[in-house]
This record gives C-alpha cells, structure tokens and sequence, in this order.
C-alpha cells in the first residue's frame, strides 16, 4: 500500500526509561516485528503542591583548603555537592505541545491555544486533551495532559514533528523543571506501549522548556527518536525554535 504508515521496532514489553540526553533511535527494521500504527502520544503528568512550597536540590560549588599547617599554606581548591531548600514556587502550569515542520518551515502546531493542528485538507495531525493548569493532587495515576498524533495524516503535511513540554510564565514567575515534584513525560503508542519515559525529576535544574523527542518521516515511514533534552524558553515560539535545532 503506498506511503504506508509504519514504525518498525523490537518487541517492546515494558517502557525504556532513557535519561537526560540519551538520543537513541528506537526505531529498528527488526525481521517479523513490523506494526502499523496510527497513532503516537504525548503525555505528561506532575503533582501540584498544596502550600506552593517545594523541596528541590541544587549542586551547589564550594572551596576548601588542603595542607598546611593551622590554616595556612597548603592549597585551595573547589569543590561539588547537593544541597536542598524548600522554595516557594506557586502554581506550576506544564504545557505538551506538537510543532509541525515541513523543509525547516514551521507548518503547524498542537499546543494549549491551539488544541487541535490540522493537515492541507482539513484532517486532524495532532489534537490536545485539554489544558491542565494545575497538575494532580497526590502522585499521579495518569496523564494530566496528551496530545494524539495521527502519523497517517501527517505524511506529505510535515516531515519532523517536534514532541515538547514547556512552563507557562516560567520566566516571569522564576520556575523550572527541577520544581515540580513526581513529574514524568512519555511517548507511547496505540496500545500503549511506552516508546521513552523520562523522569523529570532529574537534573532539569533552570530549563524551562523539554524537547522530549522527533518523528521523522523517510519514505512515507515516520521514525521516533527519543531526545529529553532540556533548554530555556520564553514561549511558545522560542520552544519550537529551539526544537527545530534537533
């Protein structure tokens, strides 16, 4: 069947948890494992804090003296270790979103204004769950917010599809990723299947904005390549440039 929608890849059984910048391409043309898919999602889940305080950890960079005798000579030299505080964050407002891009121009996009991005012919590429502004309370049990990615209608529409997280307001209102608590994203597919998890708990210390990963599109078949690398945003447009960088 011409331009025939597929992602061909190892039989995969539980989610590959892939850390902070390990780009892997987890598409493989593996013998007897080939699946037509329809459809790819974004999720992303965070708990909300009920008294706006959070514990984060920073590495913080410290000096020491080494020989010398009651404090003088010997030499100074520095230092690494963690140190946490609890800082008051407020409310922290996680946005996904899907930028569409056809030869390095920008095509389309699936975000919180935006909910639903549509091809030439008016048929659906990506659609938005909703806006969540305030995360879960208690550790979540599901995603708070998804974007669906139709593969099928995006083939001659886009040739990468940007998957992203951002902060909204991050700037104006001093947040980042290392703020949130029992934060994750995820890329997985129509049976849910988990293709990337990245635990946001990781050291996303000062990035306001995630590029979690591509799907590119080579002979009417889309590849996914996991990413999980953090920046720092202002908006909406400045995450979509910097995930065309990818």
């Amino acid at each position: 069947m011409a331009n025939k929608i597929r992602i061909l890849k190892e039989t995969i059984l539980m989610a590959i948890n892939l850390t902070k910048n390990q780009g892997i391409n987890l598409t493989k043309d593996v013998e007897g494992v080939e699946e037509a898919l329809k459809t790819i999602k974004l999720g992303c889940g965070w708990q909300a804090s009920d008294s706006g305080y959070v514990t984060i950890t920073r590495t913080v960079t410290k000096t020491r003296r080494t020989g010398g005798f009651l404090g003088f000579g010997g030499t100074i030299e520095t230092y690494e270790e963690p140190a946490t505080e609890e800082v008051y964050v407020g409310n922290i407002d996680v946005d996904a979103s899907v930028f569409a891009f056809k030869n390095g121009t920008l095509v389309g996009e699936c975000t919180f204004r935006n909910q639903t991005m549509k091809n030439r012919v008016g048929k659906t590429v990506a659609k938005s769950s909703g806006d969540d502004t305030v995360g879960s309370r208690g550790k979540n049990k599901s995603d708070n917010e998804t974007v669906t990615i139709n593969l099928e209608n995006a083939v001659g529409f886009a040739d990468t599809l940007y998957l992203a997280l951002n902060i909204f307001q991050a700037k104006s209102k001093g947040q980042h990723f290392n703020m949130i608590n029992n934060s994750y994203v995820r890329v997985y597919d129509d049976k849910g299947i988990e293709l990337a998890y990245f635990n946001l708990a990781e050291d996303y210390d000062k990035k306001t904005g995630i590029v979690v990963g591509k799907l590119v599109e080579r002979n009417g078949k889309f590849e996914f390549v996991a990413l999980g690398d953090g920046v720092i945003v202002s908006d909406l447009r400045d995450l979509a440039s910097k995930s065309k960088r990818y």
